[in-house]
């Protein structure tokens, strides 16, 4: 087989890794009945408990891309995806809900869990709702800020401070890309209090993923725990001037969960839910 990938593919990905994937479709869905191709480069490898979707790149006669896609399951029912989610460790939150219609299902779905990135959809909403008051306009250009980068990969992480951005580009990367420093520009750029009053009591004050970054190294373990102890939203706030001096390039990271159910951001799965269908009309030409 790689004999018909490019050298530079078979550089970044070993035979034995597309050999492993291969054999680990076969022992999950069984044997691969047939290969159907759907128009492009887009095909279906027919297994017998399951269907794969692949995407493969040819160019000049070589294989340069090769994407498996999550599994289809034709026979799975709701009951049955259920019963598999209730046996899983750990706590399961779910809401299954079609726009307009009561939900289909749910398993917790009022219990607040961590919801890691997810909780810039409440930044991207408070920002659609700032567009269409008219008191803000996609266009609008923001400066690249050093105290507003984050702690992670991001396109910004070597741009010149006062580069501009647009608010359309930075919504763009936050959503697309989990831009972690376009999440930030935004977050202060609307103002803190203005996507708490989005995200409810129990995310006050709502952390910037700097912030998130800074509390969780075991660099600043004595100030996380300062924070957690806190007795209200105002003290913990307080606290956060001092991260705000600290130098980004201190922070130090970590191999496993640190305060995962307690620094974070929560929300439950009906509350996602209404976010994700508040914010699905959204028009970034409004």
């Amino acid at each position: 087989m790689y004999h018909l990938v490019s050298a530079r593919f078979r550089q970044a990905v070993p035979e034995s890794e597309v050999r492993g994937r291969i054999l680990e479709l076969r022992q999950k869905l069984g044997p691969c009945s047939k290969v159907v191709h759907r128009g492009g480069p887009r095909f279906r490898l027919i297994h017998q408990r399951g269907i794969v979707p692949v995407r493969v790149i040819v160019r000049q006669g070589r294989v340069t891309g090769l994407w498996f896609r999550p599994v289809v399951y034709p026979n799975d029912k709701l009951a049955t995806i259920l019963a598999a989610l209730r046996r899983l460790p750990g706590k399961v939150a779910l809401t299954v809900r079609e726009a307009g219609k009561p939900n289909l299902a749910s398993m917790r779905s009022d219990k607040p869990l961590a919801v890691a990135s997810t909780f810039k959809l409440y930044i991207l909403e408070a920002l659609q709702k700032e567009v269409l008051a008219g008191r803000m306009r996609w266009d609008d250009q923001l400066q690249l800020q050093p105290k507003w980068l984050s702690g992670s990969p991001s396109l910004f992480r070597r741009w010149p401070a006062g580069t501009p951005l647009t608010l359309a580009t930075l919504a763009t990367l936050m959503i697309s890309r989990s831009d972690n420093s376009a999440t930030d520009h935004l977050l202060f750029h609307l103002g803190r209090p203005l996507v708490e009053k989005l995200a409810g009591p129990r995310n006050r004050p709502l952390l910037s993923t700097r912030e998130m970054f800074q509390l969780k190294t075991p660099n600043h373990d004595r100030l996380a725990q300062r924070y957690l102890a806190a007795k209200t939203p105002a003290a913990r706030q307080a606290l956060l001037g001092n991260l705000a001096r600290a130098p980004l390039g201190r922070i130090r990271s970590w191999s496993r969960p640190r305060y995962i159910d307690r620094l974070e951001w929560f929300f439950t799965t009906d509350e996602l839910c209404d976010v994700m269908l508040r914010v699905k009309a959204l028009k970034p030409d409004a």
